[in-house]
């Protein structure tokens, strides 16, 4: 997901704002590598403690033999405040959840601290992340989730949000 389109949540996704502040994820036009768009978290607003989460469209991951999650962040922080973002999977509806991927700042950002709300430069700004989904595979209903929990520090970015498959060829026997 590439985050194009000016309708946010994109067709399939879904956002949750456990606050009711509308401060959460949005649609920012600032986007990766030329991209003309991005999913913002906007802690900088989001007072501290408050949860907001962005959904991906369920997936079938039944005859895969491996998957992942790869997605660039964009994130600065802020001084003395300590934002947090999650991976979350669930097989079975949402009932329950589990943790692939947790980074808090410092680890979190992906630039210096500003005493200011942070949106993207350049290229440069991005990092790439990857997450294993072996845990997922052979479920028919996989569900992934962000989920950010701010601290009141500075704006984060996802950009290029993809679900890699491999499934394997059979091999082929030749009789004689």
């Amino acid at each position: 997901e590439l985050f194009s389109a000016v309708t946010f949540p994109p067709a399939g996704w879904g956002r949750y704002d456990a606050s009711a502040d509308n401060t959460g994820w949005t649609r920012s036009t600032a986007g990766s590598g030329g991209n003309n768009g991005s999913a913002k978290m906007d802690y900088y607003s989001s007072a501290a403690g408050n949860i907001d989460e962005l959904y991906l469209p369920s997936i079938d991951l039944t005859g895969v033999n491996a998957a992942s999650l790869t997605f660039k962040i964009c994130k600065a922080p802020y001084s003395g405040y300590t934002d947090n973002l999650k991976v979350n999977v669930s097989t079975d509806c949402g009932a329950t959840w589990n943790t692939l991927w947790n980074k808090s700042d410092p680890a979190l950002s992906t630039v210096a601290a500003l005493g200011t709300a942070f949106t993207p430069g350049g290229a440069s700004t991005w990092r790439l992340e990857t997450v294993d989904l072996v845990s997922l595979l052979g479920q028919v209903n996989s569900n992934i989730v962000f989920k950010a929990t701010s601290g009141y520090g500075n704006n984060g970015y996802l950009d290029e949000i993809n679900v890699i498959i491999t499934t394997r060829v059979g091999e082929n026997k030749l009789e004689e």
